[in-house]
């Protein structure tokens, strides 16, 4: 993987391009920074070893938004590679704030739900599946 701290910076760079000015999301939109998200998201579909490492990183930034990691990268991998992650997931989850509130911004269907015993202990219990 590319350096971490170089794609934590051009993921969350890329993050506020997109909510910015106008001349923000121009550039937002002509792809800036695009390769950090292209790298979170391969690694997520792919369920790389170093996935938890990478959303660990991403999440300890100064510029998260753990429910913007959440309903997306952590989503995804959850829903692409559920049962492998479930424990890992469930176990940051237990020491780490960042990640409840990550999980807290997941929606998964009742059938992923079933296949995560873990982590759905960690998910909201008012949220109603779709």
């Amino acid at each position: 993987m590319s350096d971490v701290s170089a794609v934590v910076a051009a993921y969350w760079a890329r993050y506020r391009l997109g909510g910015g000015d106008r001349q923000a999301r121009l550039r937002h939109e002509a792809g800036e920074f695009v390769w950090a998200w292209d790298l979170v998201e391969e690694a997520v579909h792919i369920g790389t070893a170093d996935v938890l490492t990478l959303l660990d990183s991403l999440l300890a930034s100064p510029k998260a938004d753990p429910c913007y990691l959440g309903a997306g990268p952590v989503e995804e991998l959850l829903v692409h590679n559920g049962p492998r992650f479930d424990g890992p997931v469930a176990e940051r989850c237990r020491r780490s704030e960042l990640w409840r509130e990550a999980l807290a911004c997941v929606w998964l269907d009742d059938a992923e739900e079933q296949r995560l015993p873990a982590v759905k202990a960690f998910l909201p219990a008012d949220r109603a599946s779709e």
